[in-house]
């Protein structure tokens, strides 16, 4: 059984690290290897191996199966709802789809956004009209991926929900659930407590997230204290052990262990049904029951083995889970704990000593592996903590917990200590965003050297000899140099975000950074800054940015401004027009970076702001090094472009003006720039229709290579090598990524409702 274990988690993980294709050549081959392999020890960790690979292998082919791959698809769903998101905007809901009418194949689970009035309710019955395009996501360093955590969550389609079209077909069962309590909670807390520490606590106690702000989960991002606010092991665990703790003390656990275990178990799995069980609390249940039943039954000789049941447990009841960051992070955290205690003296792993041993031993075991999965790892989050955990898991939340019942059930003092409890979350979410945000970003090799970091810090903290530990210190510390490429002197790099519909791109040189627009705004409390630009500067070991340069003051340009601004306070910011604290650019304005020139080209001084120029006076940046330079228009029209003539010249690389309409990328731009390179920034699928297929037609025709950021992710280019450039949704394809089709990069994402692109071949079954 120590081997078949290992055995069979392995095999469920290789299936799905294989994919669609490979994972049912892996399965044929481990039952071919179980009847033809020569003795017993050889032939049953082979049929582990294929009975692991199994289950994934049929979960991997129906979701591949089901997935929507063309754009623009109009239907008429019938399903129920799953979920209703009623203070997004817009809306988000999910729907379990039972009929699609003709479309095939007929996608399981999907995402739409209702920008209408209609009330729609979970466990509701509807026939929804919609259109539908691939589960796809913006591709940017720093901001993990989108599409594996589509595919994960089994969602095979997104869109919009039209309203003329769609009718309730039944309503909710009338009956008392678990989300019915939690919505109660949750309303309690924000009508005594209106204020940031209500909406936190509401995200601790009971995982309602609803109310979070971008600011705030860029500040738990920060800081390394996203786990606190998301309802997930730690918040099971801390529920077990308080139960725990009374079952000792009444004596229970004296009369009958298992019946203990039993109430334990019961707790702590109410508590995450009530906060919506999803996937970590989910898991956290899981692995706590499996563990704590096997050894409470005495079934394993040592709790190693009680954790690789409980992984083959939370594969069975999800066999996508390997797909999940959250899963590895959570096994390895008590993987941790466990070579804590292993080989150490009871005593020593006791008490304050043995908990900040925990700790270190966790943070130090996760600090590569969290930079690798979301691009930076907080420096501060070890020591922030080390104060956190025990503040949170002993004192606010089993407070919260009774205060919130007390305040329910109308106890005297249950509303003044639910609102004292708020408030001082309050002040201790104050006390951490005046922490410096200080960050570790590793560079790409850090993927293939996260195995080889883990046993390093493995070997730090295990009670092995001296002479072990120090070779483990050695291994880590030489992994951990931050990512420092930046380009050498005379040089420079340009970045395109995938953003959407609208721009923001970096431009490097050896010691400066400048911005060029920030990106749009997504909703009342939503951006491309804090959700994209942010994160990837992150990512890139972007500790400072010398200037914003803001091609015009539209929502799709600078609607990420405000938090650029607060990630770098210290940049300097320019705009066409005015702009609170920010100067104007206009031409005849240079500079000169690190060897690299900065010219405005347009507009001219005092001509921006007219409200119906506004396109027409944007900012135009070019920059240039020796013979190599870009040109960034803005969104200037052919009018404005005829006047740059004489200032154009031959270009490496141009981001067509205005997202590639129709009204800009003219004739004489086309003909002076001469770019090797084209961008266009725009949507997937872009709202405008944007690019137009006749200024694709037109660059392509003067020789240029055409690319969009929808079909592309992020754009980048080095001067040191004109001759090639970088897309990073290549870079990180997988089998559940999509990928516009061969010969349509530009236009992929053109129009809604073209069927433009794909990720897979005609056949599904073709080896890739």
């Amino acid at each position: 059984m120590t081997l078949l274990l290992p055995a069979m988690i392995g095999g469920h993980v290789a299936a799905i690290g294989l994919g669609p294709v490979w994972c049912c050549a892996l399965t044929a081959l481990a039952w071919v290897g179980g009847l033809c392999l020569p003795g017993r020890s050889w032939r049953l960790p082979a049929w582990a191996v294929a009975l692991g690979s199994l289950l994934p292998g049929m979960a991997l082919v129906q979701g591949d199966a089901a997935r929507l791959d063309r754009f623009g698809v109009d239907a008429v769903l019938t399903g129920t709802v799953l979920r209703a998101e009623p203070a997004a905007s817009p809306r988000m809901i999910e729907l379990l789809v039972s009929d699609a009418g003709s479309v095939a194949p007929v996608p399981r689970k999907v995402r739409l956004n209702l920008f209408a009035p209609l009330e729609i309710a979970p466990g509701e019955r509807w026939q929804l009209d919609v259109r539908m395009r691939p589960p796809r996501g913006p591709a940017n360093p720093g901001s993990g991926d989108p599409e594996r955590n589509l595919f994960r969550a089994g969602i095979d389609a997104q869109g919009y929900v039209r309203v003329e079209g769609s009718s309730r077909l039944a309503e909710a069962r009338h009956r008392v659930r678990v989300g019915d309590l939690r919505r109660a909670g949750s309303k309690r807390i924000a009508e005594l407590a209106p204020h940031a520490g209500g909406r936190h606590l509401r995200a601790l106690l009971l995982g309602d997230r609803s109310a979070l702000t971008s600011a705030d989960w860029a500040l738990l991002a920060a800081t390394g204290t996203t786990h606190l606010l998301v309802v997930s092991g730690l918040h099971v665990g801390m529920v077990a052990a308080v139960v725990l703790y009374l079952t000792t003390m009444f004596g229970l656990r004296t009369y009958s262990q298992l019946l203990a275990t039993l109430v334990v178990l019961g707790a702590a799995g109410a508590y995450a049904l009530v906060t919506g069980f999803e996937l970590p609390a989910r898991r956290a249940w899981i692995m706590l029951a499996v563990g704590a039943l096997l050894l409470t039954g005495q079934r394993v000789s040592h709790p190693a083995l009680a954790l690789a049941w409980a992984a083959v447990a939370v594969l069975l009841f999800d066999p996508m889970a390997p797909l999940s960051g959250g899963f590895w992070l959570s096994f390895l955290a008590v993987a941790a704990l466990l070579l804590v205690i292993a080989g150490r003296r009871r005593g020593s792993v006791l008490g304050l000593r043995g908990f900040v041993l925990a700790q270190l031993t966790v943070s130090t075991l996760l600090l590569v592996p969290l930079a690798v999965l979301f691009g930076r790892t907080p420096l501060l989050a070890p020591l922030v903590n080390l104060v956190a955990i025990p503040v949170v898991a002993m004192g606010l939340l089993p407070a919260g917990l009774l205060a919130l019942v007390a305040a329910t059930v109308g106890l005297p003092g249950g509303q003044a200590a639910l609102t004292l409890i708020a408030l001082g979350l309050d002040m201790a979410l104050r006390w951490l965003a005046a922490l410096p945000d200080a960050s570790l970003a590793l560079g790409p090799a850090a993927s293939w050297a996260l195995p080889l970091a883990v046993a390093g810090a493995a070997l730090v903290w295990a009670p092995w000899p001296p002479q072990l530990r120090a070779l483990g210190a050695c291994v880590l510390l030489g992994l951990l140099p931050p990512r420092v490429d930046a380009p050498a002197y005379g040089a420079f790099r340009l970045h395109l975000f995938d953003v959407g519909q609208g721009k923001a791109a970096l431009v490097e040189t050896r010691h400066h950074r400048l911005l060029y627009d920030t990106g749009p705004a997504f909703g009342q409390d939503s951006d491309a800054g804090v959700r994209i630009v942010v994160p990837a500067l992150r990512a890139m070991a972007v500790r400072r940015l010398d200037r914003v340069l803001i091609s015009h003051d539209h929502a799709d340009h600078s609607g990420g401004l405000d938090s650029v601004r607060a990630a770098f306070p210290g940049a300097e910011v320019s705009a066409p027009t005015p702009i609170a604290g920010a100067g104007l650019c206009h031409a005849g304005q240079h500079w000169e970076w690190d060897g690299v020139r900065f010219d405005v080209l347009l507009p001219k001084p005092g001509e921006a702001g007219d409200p119906r120029l506004f396109n027409r006076h944007s900012c135009v940046l070019r920059v240039r090094s020796g013979d190599r330079a870009v040109l960034l228009p803005g969104d200037i029209d052919v009018f404005a472009e005829r006047r740059l003539a004489a200032a154009l010249a031959p270009k490496d690389v141009v981001v067509a003006a205005h997202h590639g309409s129709r009204t800009s990328s003219g004739r004489a731009l086309v003909r002076f720039t001469q770019p090797r390179f084209v961008w266009i920034p725009a949507g997937c699928p872009s709202p405008f229709g944007h690019p137009h297929d006749t200024v694709v037609e037109r660059w392509q025709a003067s020789g240029a290579s055409v690319h969009g950021t929808g079909a592309g992710g992020m754009l980048s280019w080095d001067s040191s090598n004109p001759e090639s450039m970088r897309f990073e949704r290549r870079h990180r394809h997988r089998f559940w990524s999509w990928r516009a089709a061969d010969g349509v990069d530009a236009a992929a994402c053109g129009r809604s409702g073209v069927d433009v692109g794909t990720d897979r071949p005609s056949t599904r079954w073709r080896w890739r």
